[in-house]
């Protein structure tokens, strides 16, 4: 897969550079230069996929050769092991043929879990393949932050952790109790 910036530049970034750097060095979001078709027919095949199956066959076109079935598949499986439903995205049905995707049974009953928590682990991975470090900055009221902080609250000693948050700003109550929680975060102010 090959990634532009939403600037124009085509920077000819892979899945890894895209990961670890954020931005592109115009500024700009990356983006895929072009986006995988999927057939009608094989979304149809996919209703009755497992979470892990289906989470690959969506995500594995975007990785491309930067990293092997085996390796991607781990880490998908990683990312959604501490979700507190064994369906991960449970469907409720609330009425005829009108159902709900629960998108809350992360570890923060947030929808921005699905994306922290792979996000997480794939830094960690790319980091650990090249034996770097890196600099983790999360600034956050406590209400979009903190699916980011709990992801990455179980890095290894590769991620420095640090999260800033606005004084006298009125912080989301779930985050001053997480901040004792978090291992490995530094607070400020």
């Amino acid at each position: 897969m090959h990634y532009v910036s939403t600037r124009g530049a085509d920077v000819g970034a892979d899945f890894r550079s895209v990961v670890l750097s954020g931005l592109a060095e115009d500024g700009g979001l990356y983006v895929p230069a072009s986006l995988p078709a999927f057939t009608e027919k094989q979304i149809a095949n996919w209703s009755w996929l497992p979470f892990d199956e289906l989470v690959w066959r969506v995500v594995s076109p975007f990785v491309g050769s930067t990293m092997d079935e085996s390796t991607l598949r781990a880490l998908l499986s990683d990312s959604y092991r501490n979700f507190n439903h064994r369906a991960i995205t449970p469907l409720e049905q609330i009425g005829h043929n009108e159902w709900i995707l629960q998108l809350f049974h992360g570890p923060t009953h947030s929808s921005k879990d699905f994306a922290a928590q792979l996000q997480s682990r794939l830094v960690e991975h790319f980091l650990g393949e090249v034996g770097a470090q890196a600099l983790i900055v999360g600034a956050t009221n406590g209400d979009t932050g903190l699916a980011a902080l709990e992801a990455f609250a179980d890095c290894p000693a590769r991620a420095w952790r640090y999260c800033i948050h606005a004084m006298g700003y009125r912080l989301s109550n779930s985050l001053p109790c997480r901040q004792q929680t978090l291992s490995g975060f530094s607070f400020f102010q």
